[in-house]
């Protein structure tokens, strides 16, 4: 254990030091610059020190040589092996420094802290408090038209509803709502004009906009319903010579619209998409007995 000797004579733990007068106790660190002021302790000799290596029953000391600076002296548990080290931290410990509001207490009691500019110090009551909180709490705020802060995203049947204002939309639920569903149509007949059977009544050009997108809506209106039996409508990609239902777009006898068709058409996975340039024909496989007059065919393409 490293130890030094103090103006009282005696050989204290370096941790134990504390301040005082000499001949009174452990009271001062005998500094080079003090020495010879100490120079008459009965256990204090210049130039050697009897006190430390008798203590062990070793023989004198010898003081080292003068350091040039305010030093204590040490010793470390050997007869000889006195040295001269510096404070640690360097520099006194002043009360206007550690104890500017004059509290003179404990600093280790939490009781005596005041809060700074920057951080405070909690209550027991405020650490329980934050002791409750949830590890995955959030404390930022809820984002509005104008602060920044936290959001919900929105899925697209959310967006579908259009009503909802505290969510945020992402390209790829909006992508898959109705709001990204991109709509064709076109009159293949006339509004007085009877319906026929062929291919090729109407025809699209897709447009680099829609390309990559799927087909995922058909619907066929009639102006005037025809009777008996069905009309029975293909949508037919011509660039890729395929069908792209697997069951039939129908207008059922004295109906105007395929939306209440007692079979509902059902788009061919495998041949729904479309690409820039692709020609999309109209095809007309049946007709009622009286055949219905005029034509509108809607197609509604989206992003898969």
């Amino acid at each position: 254990m490293e130890k030094v000797l103090t103006a009282g004579g005696g050989v204290v733990a370096h941790a134990a030091l504390t301040t005082g007068v000499h001949g009174a106790g452990a009271s001062t660190i005998i500094y080079q610059s003090t020495l010879n002021t100490h120079a008459t302790s009965a256990n204090v000799h210049h130039p050697q020190i009897h006190a430390a290596s008798h203590a062990v029953g070793g023989a004198d000391a010898t003081l080292p040589a003068d350091p040039g600076s305010d030093k204590f002296l040490m010793w470390d548990d050997s007869e000889t092996a006195l040295s001269w080290q510096a404070v640690a931290g360097g520099g006194d410990m002043l009360a206007a420094t550690y104890d500017p509001t004059s509290i003179a207490a404990s600093a280790f009691d939490t009781d005596n802290h005041i809060d700074g500019s920057t951080n405070g110090v909690y209550t027991l009551d405020e650490r329980a408090k934050l002791a409750g909180i949830d590890a995955s709490a959030d404390a930022t705020p809820d984002a509005n038209t104008t602060t920044k802060g936290k959001v919900e995203l929105a899925i697209a049947s959310e967006i579908n509803t259009g009503t909802d204002d505290t969510r945020a939309n992402t390209p790829d639920a909006l992508a898959g709502s109705n709001f990204g569903i991109r709509y064709l149509q076109a009159v293949c007949f006339d509004f007085t004009t009877d319906n026929a059977v062929g291919d090729g009544k109407m025809y699209w050009h897709i447009p680099p906009a829609l390309n990559g997108m799927n087909l995922v809506y058909v619907h066929a209106e009639v102006i005037t319903a025809g009777t008996t039996g069905t009309e029975d409508i293909q949508i037919h990609n011509l660039t890729d010579t395929a069908d792209m239902l697997s069951t039939v777009l129908t207008i059922d006898t004295g109906e105007t619209g395929s939306d209440t068709a007692a079979t509902p058409y059902v788009i061919n996975g495998a041949t729904d998409d479309v690409a820039t340039n692709d020609v999309i024909r109209v095809d007309v496989d049946v007709i009622h007995t009286t055949a219905a007059k005029g034509l509108i065919l809607t197609l509604g393409f989206q992003l898969p």
